[in-house]
Parts: C-alpha cells; sequence; structure tokens
C-alpha cells in the first residue's frame, strides 16, 4: 500500500474520531504527518525504511507527548514490532512510568473501503500471541502426527506471510465489530 493512501485513510478516519477537518503536513515540511492536541501520527507505506523511521520516532517521542505509527498490515514484521516495544521501554523518563507507541494497521476490506485497527507495541505483540492459541485447533484436529508435522512446518516456512493474513483478517473482523472508532474503524476513501 502506498504512503498517500495510508495517509488518506488515516485523515479521514481522524476527521470521523474528531468530527472535524484535520490538516495533513505537506511531504515537503519536517515533522509528523500530523499532530493532534500534542499528540504526533507518523504514517508509513508498505516499503517502510526502518533506519529514517526509528530515527523520527525517537525525534517525536522526546517532542510530542505520544507517538503513533500508522502502516498498512503488510509493512508490519515481527522485528519491526520488538524494536517498536523496545522503543516504548527506552523512552520512558522513570522506570515505572510506561509511554506507548500505538500502532495503527490498515488493511483493505472491500473496495475503497479500509480497516484500521489500533493496539499498543505490547499489545499487539500479545495480539499476535493470541492469533497463534487460536490457531492451536489447526494443527491439533490432525488424524495423524505426520499430519501435524506437515501442517506445522508448511506454516513455519511461510510463517510472516501466514501471520499477516492472520492479522489482515483480525483487523478487518475488529473494524467491523467496534463500538467505538477509538479502537477501530470501517473508513471509505
Amino acid at each position: 500500500m502506498e504512503e498517500k493512501i495510508v495517509k488518506k485513510v488515516f485523515k479521514n478516519y481522524l476527521e470521523k474520531r474528531e468530527k472535524k477537518p484535520i490538516k495533513l503536513r505537506k511531504d515537503s515540511a519536517a515533522g509528523p504527518d500530523f499532530v493532534i492536541e500534542g499528540k504526533a501520527y507518523e504514517c508509513k507505506g508498505s516499503k517502510l525504511v526502518e533506519k529514517s523511521l526509528f530515527i523520527q520516532l525517537l525525534s517525536y517521542a522526546f517532542q510530542y507527548s505520544s507517538i503513533s505509527l500508522v502502516i498498512p498490515y503488510d509493512a508490519l514484521k515481527f522485528t519491526l514490532l520488538w524494536q517498536l516495544e523496545a522503543i516504548e521501554k527506552f523512552i520512558r523518563e522513570h522506570p515505572n512510568v510506561e509511554r506507548t507507541i500505538e500502532v495503527y494497521l490498515i488493511s483493505e476490506s472491500e473496495d475503497k473501503v479500509y480497516a484500521l485497527c489500533n493496539w499498543s507495541a505490547k499489545m499487539l505483540n500479545c495480539e499476535i500471541s493470541s492469533i497463534l492459541y487460536n490457531l492451536i485447533p489447526n494443527f491439533a484436529n490432525l488424524p495423524s502426527v505426520k499430519e501435524k508435522e506437515e501442517k506445522i512446518l508448511e506454516f513455519l516456512r511461510n510463517f510472516e506471510q501466514n501471520m499477516k493474513t492472520e492479522i489482515k483478517n483480525l483487523i478487518i473482523k475488529k473494524a467491523k465489530e467496534s463500538d467505538s472508532i477509538w479502537k477501530a474503524a470501517l473508513i471509505d476513501v
């Protein structure tokens, strides 16, 4: 997904959530894509460059009251998630004062309709663990040990892609079932 689509979806989401027009900063301007009441939101496309992303997030962490990363679900990698969780821990001003990086994941749901869902990096990691737990019946109910081994190995060979498919399905499900726009939403573009 291109960054400009991510920005458009998120702008529409913010306008729906905030119930007012929202300004997107110009591409040539430095700083986060959106700033609302001291909170910074940085949008990236599927081909995000992690090194520059981390520089941006760390800069924003000490300038704004909170930071959020908005990305398509297919840009999420497990090392990126763990690095975001590490940043959450390292930007604390005190060991007992938690600061989070909110991660908004976007997926196309239908033609020109996108699903959006958000978690802290730490909670997204927990959500992924829940996804794996929910997949247990797909493997436990197989009739033979040989079939279980083959199916598990097949899943592991394509682990990253299989998990991205599961995350995409979760985002769409949560967006369709959400009772609060603050947690998840379907957004028309």
